[in-house]
């Protein structure tokens, strides 16, 4: 049985998940909750961009396919605000095009749906504690591009 001491420091992170499908929110946000001492859902870029002027993030968290905007758009302005945050990209239709893009503009992390639960709250805590503004991104942290058992 996990203390309650070692659950608080386990919920650390402030985290924006980005997703338009509320299913797909409500799951992905089940699955982070564990890491998350603060996590705010929206369903759209604009919706995403309004909660990063609002408040601070350690580390976003975007599915690759929104409707209004696209999130590889989403994922560059995101990357053209400071602070830079770490942005782990979900995607259920993973291509190599998809991954070369979210890495040029500058993804933390590419994975796929469907995802081992324990993979990804792994990859986010990873990418929220180690990568800085000045970090190096891509292809070198651990998670980049790999398909979830």
């Amino acid at each position: 049985m996990v203390s309650s001491e070692a659950k608080r420091r386990e919920a650390s992170l402030r985290i924006l998940l980005v997703d338009d499908e509320p299913d797909h929110q409500l799951t992905v946000g089940a699955v982070l909750r564990p890491l998350a001492l603060e996590m705010r859902m929206v369903g759209s870029g604009e919706e995403a961009l309004q909660a990063l002027a609002e408040q601070t993030f350690d580390v976003v968290v975007l599915d690759l396919r929104l409707r209004q905007g696209g999130g590889l758009n989403l994922l560059r302005r995101i990357k053209a605000l400071p602070p830079r945050l770490p942005v782990v990209v979900l995607t259920a239709y993973p291509s190599f095009r998809s991954r070369m893009q979210a890495m040029a503009a500058g993804a933390s992390a590419y994975l796929t749906k469907p995802y081992d639960p324990n993979h990804l709250r792994k990859v986010v805590r990873h990418v929220a504690e180690h990568l800085t503004p000045s970090a190096p991104q891509g292809p070198g942290v651990p998670g980049w591009g790999k398909r979830s058992p």
